[in-house]
Order: C-alpha cells, then structure tokens, then sequence
C-alpha cells in the first residue's frame, strides 16, 4: 500500500495531544507522551472518521512538534472489509474475522509495546521485528479478536516497570480501557513472534478462566512471570512451542486448570519443569511432548487425575530416567507416551499404568532402554501396536510382562535388533494383529514354540529379516493365520523350513519365503491349499535345489488371485529340473484356472541338472480358462 501525505482533510476526532516534556519517574497516571514514546495512538485524536470505518489513523503529534524519538509512522487501511470502527467514545472496534491496520511500511523498533483494550491493558517488551499489520493486541498473526482499542503505544525500552504501570493506570483512568483480563483469552498472543518479555507487574489475571493457545508459538519470549492464573481451567497448546524459553515459574497458580493438552509442547529450550500443582488435570495429551533439552522430570507433580497421557513426554530426547513416584494411574491411554524418549536407559517398575488400555507406540524408539521391568502392571492394555519398535537396546524381554489381554501386537518388537531370544511365558493368546512383529529382529537366533499365537490372524512381515533365525519351531500354532505376506522374507540364515506348521487357514503368501538364500529344500507336507497369491513367495531362494512334488496337487483357492504366481521362483538360480517338473505337474493336477489378470508362472532353475518335462503339464495348464503362461529362465514355453 502507498504511503499517504499527511494532511488536515477529512473529518477528525478532536486531539489531545501533548508536547513530549521529558521522563517522568513518579507515581500515578503517566501520560505515554511524557515518557519520549516512539509511537502514540490515542483512538480520541487523530482518527479520520468518528463513528465509521478507519481508513487512516495519525500518531497522537499529529500536527504538533513530535517528542524526540516521535516516529512518522501511521496505520490506514485500504481494504474495506479490512477496516475496523471508529466510535466516537474513543475506541476503534476490531473484530475476530479479519480486522486490521496496516503499517507502511513495516515497523521495525524494539520497545515496550502497551496496548489499551477493554479486555486487558497488556504490555511487553517487543524485539525489532518487522510489524506490518496489527488489530487490537498490536502484530496481527492470524488469530483475531473482537476487542476495542482505546490506545497503543511504544515506549523505550528503558522505561521502568513503575512507568509501565503509571501508563496503564492512565490509559484506565483517563481513556476508559479495562485494565485487567476476564474470561477467555484464547489464542490472545498467538504466534507473536515479536514478543520478549511480558511487563504484566501492574495487570491482575486472576479473571482469566480459558488460556487455550494463548502464547503458543511465541518463539521470543524468554521468561514467563508468576501470573496469577488460578481461576483458569483451560491451558490446552497454552505455550506450546515458545522455544526460546528456559525455565518456567514455579509459583504459576494453575490448580483448575483440566485441560493440559500440548501446553508445553516443543518449548525445546526448557531444562528442567517445577513442581506445579496440577492436580485437577485430566487431559495431559502432548502436554511435554519434544521438550527436548529437558534432562530430568519432577517426581512431585500430582498427575493423578489424569486420564490421557498420550503423546506426552514423546520426543523427550534428552530424558536418562523417568521419575517411579508419579501418580499415572489414572490413565487410560498411553499412546505415543515415551515414544522416542531417546535418551532413556531404564524405565520405572513402580510406575501405576494398570488402568492404560492402549499402549501403542509407547516405548518405540526408545533406542538406549538396555532392559525392560518385567513388573510393570500392563494387564488391562489391548493395543500393543508399535510399543517397543525400534528399543534396539533390549537385549531380553521379560516373560513376566501380563500381556495377555492385548489383541493387537502390530510392529510391536520390530527392530529390536539387540534381542537374542524371545521369552516363552509371554501370554500373546488374545493376539489377532502381529504384522510386522518381530520384523528386524537381527540378533534373534531362535524363537520359542511355546509361544501361544493361537488366536492370530495376520503374520504378514512378522519375521521378515530375523536374519539370524537358523531354525523356526515347528510347533509355534499358526493355525488361524490367513495372511503370511512376507512372513519369513529375507530370513537368510534358515536352512530348513518345519513341514509340522499349520499353514492351512493362510490365503496369502506373497514373498512368505523370499530370499530365504539358506534354505536348500522345501517341506512337501505344508498345506498351502487355501493360498490365493504365491507372488514373490520363493524368490531369490538362491540355494533351493529341491521343490517338493504334489504341494499343490489340493490346490483348492476359489479363484486365484492376481499375479498369483507372477516371479515366485525367479532368481532360484540352484533350483532343479526335476524341481521344475514338480511345480509344474503339481499346478496342473489341481486343475485351478489362471487369473484374469498376470497369469505368468515364472520359474528360473539351474541349466545345468538337465531339461525339465514339462511338455504335458505345459498342455494342461495352458487349455485352463483362463490360460496359465509359463516362463522359464526368462523364455515363454
């Protein structure tokens, strides 16, 4: 917007300007004037419409020699549905839609801003940033407010705190602003980036009851004074994300507060946290989490309403323990709580979690956890899903855990790299979701048959990269499993496969033994009969040579799917021709047509055992409807 010329046309509301006389350092009413202001706006004076929409507003030396450090800078507005009121009773009305004035250009002076409205006189030291916009609580960010502005000024950053309050009592007295807040001031200082240090000594805040948002992202502000906030209930995202803040007052009164939801969250600048009270606080969901510079967590803090800790200390990378005194039992949902708490290398047994029911992602990425406490009540949690993914310090797990009313254990151990064995006593019965479970565990030479995995359904990757497996127990009951997509997949030290497995319930196993490299043999006995999709299954087997007869002479799918045999013995470079001739025969004794869709069978096999005969399987299995392709070694038969 173009700067405008100041002229005396237009209708202008009568000015009470003052000549700038020097500082004053006494007590009562200040007039912003006498303290050698860089700016002045008084919603009497100066304004150039009395009863309609601001377009153009003028410092209050408008016309008269300015004080000494009097800046020329003035707010307009060109935008109309941008232009707040002008009343005749001293104040311009902004509104929480869209309401604001504009500097031209943009102000870049640090200082003390004091902005007069009728919901609190508020003022703060304010950095030099580049202030283009304001509304009735100075920088506007986005986050609007219906409120009137009586008056705004910038004072040096010198003035004192005496002076501070001598300047809100006169904007009280003699203009009619309020001085102290009420009610709700939320999102009130939202994403005020300009923000310091608040100057709050003269305000009583004790009226507030709702401080949701109210300084989140307040990335500049460095100290928080000891408001009195006891009547607030209400402190959801409150300082969220106010970074550069190092410590935080221990004499806050916030015991009705219930809400706590991220109201610390990202303040990454903080070391330690006081023991507030916070004992009305039910929901403390995000409340701490990515605090990453905090080093150690009060043990006092009554938490003992809470309910909902998920999220909490996630990202607490700098957290080595984690207080065994605190009341959390309470809680129900303890989703996400520790999650990446990198830094952590013992956890509390004495901590009360017996009323959580949802543990997912927990403890994930705890990565320096070198043991787990095996006496940690977890027996009313349903959802394991993702709770110990990436605790690549565990060298054991407890067996002791009561696990047994959890349903889901998807990704629970997976990357849990330093695991060499998997406890047997563990109670996985209600178990119906282990996808991806123990995924990565690299160390684990042998899982336990004891196991009762009787109750899963999807094994899909739950073993895929246990590359240390050499054996898998034949009388783990996998006998509801449907899915064993990628189950064993890459699991290259096996040498065998248990032919005992109870595989018959499984519809897809798609990659179920890809690169499997060790293997040099498949069991004839397994019953895949109900499998729909082989796609990937064997391939990269590099060292299977024999492929058992009759495997799919039962071959019962319905319908096959979709690239159902589509590279399933590529890359089995050691594979034999009587293999082959096994595969193939078997295919075409079961009499299954061919998808609709990718009906390829492709098989590579080693050359150098002989020609398979396939000429009569090859007939069968391209007269089924549809027709079955065959490949080998990359050539169409």
């Amino acid at each position: 917007m173009k700067r405008r010329q100041a002229t005396r046309s237009g209708t202008w509301a009568a000015s009470s300007a003052a000549t700038w006389s020097g500082s004053y350092s006494g007590a009562g009413p200040i007039d912003p004037i006498s303290l050698n202001p860089y700016l002045y706006f008084d919603a009497r004076a100066n304004v150039n419409t009395e009863g309609g929409d601001v377009d153009l507003w003028y410092p209050q030396w408008y016309g008269d020699p300015a004080p000494s450090n009097g800046l020329s800078d003035y707010l307009d507005q060109g935008t109309a549905e941008w232009k707040p009121i002008h009343d005749d009773d001293g104040f311009i009305q902004f509104d929480n839609v869209d309401t604001r004035l504009e500097y031209d250009p943009p102000l870049s002076q640090a200082g003390v801003l004091i902005c007069a409205t009728d919901n609190g006189i508020f003022a703060y030291e304010v950095d030099a940033d580049s202030v283009d916009e304001i509304t009735a609580l100075g920088w506007e960010k986005g986050y609007f407010q219906t409120l009137k502005l009586y008056a705004m000024t910038l004072l040096p950053a010198t003035v004192s705190d005496v002076q501070i309050a001598g300047v809100i009592q006169y904007f009280e007295e003699e203009l009619g602003a309020t001085r102290n807040p009420t009610g709700s001031l939320n999102n009130y200082f939202r994403a005020r980036t300009d923000l310091v240090t608040p100057k709050f000594a003269a305000l009583d805040f004790s009226g507030g009851t709702s401080f949701n948002s109210c300084w989140r992202s307040c990335t500049s502000l460095t100290e928080f004074p000891a408001l009195d906030l006891s009547s607030g209930t209400q402190f959801s995202d409150c300082w969220r994300s106010c970074s550069s803040l190092e410590s935080f007052p221990s004499t806050l009164d916030l015991s009705s507060g219930t809400s706590f939801y991220a109201c610390w969250r990202s303040c990454t600048s903080l070391t330690e946290f006081p023991a507030l009270d916070l004992s009305s606080g039910t929901s403390f969901s995000n409340c701490w989490r990515d605090c990453s510079s905090l080093e150690e967590f009060p043990g006092t803090l009554d938490l003992s309403s809470g309910t909902n800790f998920s999220n909490c200390w996630l990202g607490c990378s700098s957290l080595e323990s984690f207080p065994g005194t605190l009341d959390l039992s309470s809680g129900t949902s303890f989703y996400y709580c520790w999650y990446s708490c990198s830094s952590l290398e013992e956890f509390p047994g004495t901590l009360d979690l017996s009323s959580g029911t949802n543990f997912s992602y927990c403890w994930r990425s705890c990565n320096s956890l070198e043991e787990f406490p095996g006496d940690l009540d977890l027996s009313s949690g349903t959802d394991f899903s993702y709770c110990w993914y990436g605790c690549s310090s565990l060298t054991e797990f407890p067996g002791t855990l009561d696990l047994s009313s959890g349903t889901t254990f998807y990704e629970c151990w997976r990357n849990c790299s330093s695991l060499t064995e998997f406890p047997s006593e563990l109670d996985l019965s209600s178990g119906t979701d282990f996808f991806r479970s123990w995924k990565d565990c690299t160390s684990l030479t042998e899982f336990p048959g004891e196991l009762d995995l009787s109750s899963g359904t999807d094994f899909r990757y739950s073993w895929q990269n246990c590359n240390s497996l050499t054996e898998f127990p034949s009388e783990l009951d996998l006998s509801s499993g449907t899915n064993f997509y990628y189950s064993w997949a890459t699991c290259s030290s096996l040498t065998e496969f248990p032919s005992e497995l109870d595989l018959s319930s499984g519809t897809d196993f798609s990659g179920s033994w890809r690169e499997c490299s060790s293997l040099t043999e498949f069991p004839g006995e397994l019953d895949l009969s109900s499998g729909t999709k082989f796609y990937l299954c064997w391939y990269n087997c590099t060292s299977l040579e024999d492929f058992p007869a009759n495997l799919f002479d039962y071959w019962s799918p319905g319908t096959a799917g979709s690239f159902c045999f589509q590279y399933a013995w590529d890359g089995c470079s050691s594979l034999t021709a009587t293999s082959v001739e096994n595969i193939l025969n078997s295919i075409a004794t079961s009499g299954v047509d061919a998808p609709a869709s990718y009906p390829d069978i492709t098989i590579d096999y080693d050359t150098g055992t002989g020609t398979p005969d396939i000429s009569s399987a090859v007939t069968t299995l391209k007269a089924c409807s549809p027709a079955w392709t065959i490949t080998l070694n990359g050539v169409a038969q």
